[in-house]
């Protein structure tokens, strides 16, 4: 494979990502050499600057140069197909595609799962500020900038291991995973489902846990608090304002609480 990869690492710009493109077909797929330079065509593949030749040409010499390069291996009828080792390789190379290009391309998208690739930066590329139609996000574990979540307000699902800045701009999130702080939420009224919030023993009043509005989110279905557990806790006075600013909406069907120290459970109902 390291010989293959040297091999590739030769063709020029055009011709790797012609190569590139054939990972989408399966193993021992026949080619048809008129439909494979028409797909090159219309991906934008065929080089015409500074040529007078026309991209079928262009196209067809492609073609050639990869059979010589046993990229395709072609049988006695003339059929071109890919060792499945070459098969391999092309997958791997295509695996880095350039993200931002994709997006800038692809601009009317409403859905985006990125997922099991590997992404040098580990950032969201920031040609998905193009993306204005996006509702459903899902990221993994590539991390968020600022610059995006200040742009995507049409987003309705959001699902991210990493904390996300300024999640309280994102006024249509109808669902989110995790990631923000308890003041985000004072905006996110379409909040549907269930929702956790996590490490509460960090929020210091009343005041601080009523930003969060939970009874204006009509959706809301099932509730999460959790506190951070540690060693030692038996009374906490301050869970008990926690508690209290936490007000649910009246329409949820199950309540959690967990790792709560407070001496009364209060009455966190309206």
């Amino acid at each position: 494979m390291g010989c293959l990869f040297l091999s590739y690492q030769h063709l020029p710009p055009p011709l790797q990502r012609c190569f590139a493109f054939c990972s989408l077909f399966p193993k021992g797929h026949i080619f048809n050499h008129d439909h494979l330079v028409n797909l090159w065509i219309a991906e934008g593949f065929i080089e015409t600057e500074g040529s007078n030749e026309h991209m079928k040409d262009i196209g067809n010499r492609y073609i050639l140069e990869l059979i010589s390069s046993s990229f395709f291996q072609v049988d006695e009828w003339g059929h071109y197909s890919m060792h499945d080792l070459i098969h391999d390789l092309a997958q791997d190379v295509s695996e880095d595609r350039d993200l931002d290009a994709l997006f800038s391309k692809l601009r009317k998208l409403y859905v985006v799962e990125i997922k099991g690739i590997c992404h040098d930066t580990k950032r969201v590329p920031k040609s998905v500020v193009q993306l204005r139609n996006l509702r459903y996000l899902n990221l993994g574990d590539i991390n968020f900038d600022a610059h995006f979540v200040s742009l995507c307000y049409q987003l309705r699902f959001l699902f991210t291991k990493n904390p996300i800045p300024s999640v309280g701009r994102l006024i249509s999130l109808q669902e989110l995973e995790r990631g923000f702080e308890l003041k985000q939420l004072e905006h996110l009224k379409d909040l549907y489902g269930s929702l956790c919030i996590s490490g509460l023993k960090n929020v210091k009043s009343t005041e601080e846990a009523d930003r969060a509005k939970l009874s204006d989110k009509k959706g809301l279905r099932k509730l999460h608090f959790e506190w951070d557990c540690a060693r030692g806790d038996i009374i906490r006075d301050n869970d008990e304002k926690v508690l209290d600013g936490l007000c649910p909406p009246p329409q949820i069907k199950e309540l959690a609480i967990k790792n709560y120290r407070g001496s009364r459970v209060g009455y966190i109902f309206p």
